[in-house]
Parts: C-alpha cells; structure tokens; sequence
C-alpha cells in the first residue's frame, strides 16, 4: 500500500487546476481539502505500483501531483500502452461517471505523489452540488471519447 502525505495548498492549487473547480471551490486551499475531503488524501507510490486495475470496481478519482504514470489496457489479451500521465493529469474519472468498472490499468512510472478523491467525500459533494456531476462528466465524456 502507498504511505499516505501531508496537506499542501501546492495540493490545493494543482487540484483546483486538475478539476476546473475554481467555480466550485474559489480559492481552494489546504485548510478546505482537509475540511471538504474528509477521506481523500495524498499517497506516496514506489516506482511499479499498479495505482489501477482495468476491470477492477472503483469510483476514486486520482490526480497526480508529483510523478508520471502509464495507462495500459488489456488488447486481445495483450497489454498494450496507451498513454502517459504526468502531474496535473488526473484518471479514474470513467469509472466514477459510468459503470464503476476501470477501463485501463495505471503503473506508476517513477515514485510518485498522487492525490485518491474517494467516491465517498465526492458523492457528498455531488449531492449538494449537482453541477459538480454534470462537470465531473463532461470530463469523463472528454476523455473516453473515440480519438477523431
């Protein structure tokens, strides 16, 4: 298991920016993350770790605030690499807006920072915030979308 980090409003920022959320969460900080988002945290991943599983159920969303990580997804039985993420990228958005199902694995690249949104302090905000889901989707709908 990732050791779990300290707070930053570093933290705050990246996430604010990651998410779009500043029509959200104006001037998100450390203090807010740590009142809002009573369960997410920061976690430090060695070099290797599968971070997801394709397949797996899973509503968390991630966000990398130090690091890179791949994305792989099982082709005919093959893994096949299909895409890179550094910090500020965020994954696991798909299955928190669909079935609940990952679509691809994520290894992280090098030891690496990774802020988990679980789905319980979400689903808190979503009921309070129904635009929140509708960008959350928009999202979602962005990144699943077929390549043109």
């Amino acid at each position: 298991m990732a050791d779990r980090l300290p707070l930053t409003d570093d933290l705050a920022a990246l996430l604010n920016h990651a998410l779009s959320l500043s029509k959200f969460f104006p001037n998100l900080n450390k203090r807010d993350l740590e009142q809002a988002l009573q369960e997410s945290a920061l976690y430090l991943y060695p070099k290797g770790a599968q971070i997801i599983s394709e397949g797996q159920e899973g509503k968390d969303l991630f966000v990398i605030f130090k690091g890179s990580a791949s994305v792989y997804r099982d082709q005919n039985g093959a893994r096949q690499a299909i895409g890179k993420l550094q910090a500020g990228d965020l994954f696991g958005e798909v299955g928190l807006m669909r079935d609940g199902h990952r679509t691809a694995t994520v290894v992280a690249e090098e030891t690496s920072s990774i802020f988990r949104l679980t789905y319980s302090d979400i689903a808190y905000h979503l009921r309070k915030n129904p635009q929140l889901g509708e960008h959350l989707q928009s999202i979602a709908n962005r990144r699943s979308a077929p390549p043109a």
